[in-house]
């Protein structure tokens, strides 16, 4: 028993020396002849050899490892739990997380019962790892997984929300971070969270609202419009176009984000307000405006209920700012809806 202890520590050792100056081949060599050591947890975080080739970004060994794991595991269906680090955080998540397309089907293509198993995982956070590509803003490693799903027949939505105190889905957090460009890619493969809500009653478009800075204009642009201040008894009017600037303007046109960002930004306004005035046919037939899904009703296609008089944690419902988006846009003169989106 004290010789088996001493051995397996004598291969941990070796294993991790090895992985950690890149000997990439001696841990193949090791890999194959103990598989004991293929869920060996090295580092105080509990990563395995798999979890640090990952993380150097060896794509060709990763496969390689990946081979020989589903020789001597590809049967397990909960096996991918027993690959968590101390975050549970599988190798599939930190691939996912890197964006490494390549690597995310390595892991998950190993085998049919051990891809699944290590697909549907969640680590502490309760974050899959879809979740974690759109969370990284790596759109590449989304669509791979988006891909995968669709490969192995599971349901993408089951893995688009974070199950903890909010709930966020994929969506939610694409918007949050301003990863505008994959937040428009979400929309097309998984269409239904536009009108998903998490626990704090916050649906995307509601993120959206939150975000002044990625449009044009700021939200601080709207406070200097007919607005005066006094300085030496006099008053001076800001829209004067001979006040120069003060090191509040100053400062607020340097917090104004890139052409790109605006326009993408305002992609996915302009998308967002599109799918949420569309119509959908209910169970009577009747038309149905702003269908909503919440925490549990996502991949479901019979839950569903209206989003009017939905509010979100602010007590800002949907319909009332779709109202107030398209009021602005009929009656704003030279104003973009973005600057409209932004004064409401």
């Amino acid at each position: 028993m004290a010789s088996n202890i001493n051995e397996m520590v004598a291969i941990k050792t070796d294993l991790l020396r090895k992985s950690m100056e890149g000997d990439w081949d001696g841990v193949i060599d090791i890999y194959q002849k103990h598989p004991s050591a293929h869920k060996a947890k090295l580092t105080w975080n509990e990563d395995t050899a798999l979890h640090i080739a990952v993380s150097d970004n060896k794509q060709e060994k990763v496969g390689r490892l990946m081979d020989i794991i589903s020789c001597h595991h590809g049967e397990g269906k909960d096996q991918a739990d027993e690959f968590k680090n101390k975050r549970g955080n599988t190798p599939l998540h930190l691939a996912a997380s890197m964006g490494s397309a390549t690597m995310c089907e390595s892991i998950a293509r190993s085998s049919f019962p051990l891809g699944l198993s290590f697909m549907t995982a969640r680590n502490c956070k309760g974050e899959t790892p879809l979740f974690l590509a759109a969370l990284s803003c790596k759109k590449d490693a989304l669509v791979s997984l988006h891909a995968l799903c669709q490969d192995m027949n599971l349901n993408g939505y089951d893995f688009c929300r974070r199950i903890d105190d909010h709930d966020d889905t994929i969506l939610h957090v694409a918007i949050s971070i301003e990863c505008f460009d994959m937040a428009l890619e979400i929309i097309q493969l998984y269409p239904k969270l536009v009108h998903s809500i998490n626990k704090q009653g916050l649906a995307p478009l509601h993120v959206l609202a939150g975000k002044p800075s990625a449009f044009k204009s700021c939200a601080t642009k709207a406070s200097y419009y007919k607005r005066s201040k006094k300085k030496g008894g006099e008053t001076e009017d800001l829209e004067n176009p001979q006040i120069r600037s003060s090191p509040r303007q100053d400062q607020h046109r340097g917090c104004l984000p890139d052409k790109q960002k605006r326009e993408l930004a305002s992609e996915v306004m302009n998308d967002l307000l599109e799918r949420i005035s569309s119509y959908e046919l209910n169970e009577d037939g009747e038309t149905d405006p702003n269908m909503i899904i919440g925490p549990k009703m996502v991949g479901d296609q019979k839950q569903k209920s209206p989003t009017d008089g939905s509010t979100s944690g602010l007590g800002i419902s949907l319909s009332f700012l779709l109202n107030s988006f398209s009021f602005t846009h009929k009656t704003t003169k030279g104003m973009s809806i973005s600057d409209a989106f932004l004064i409401y």
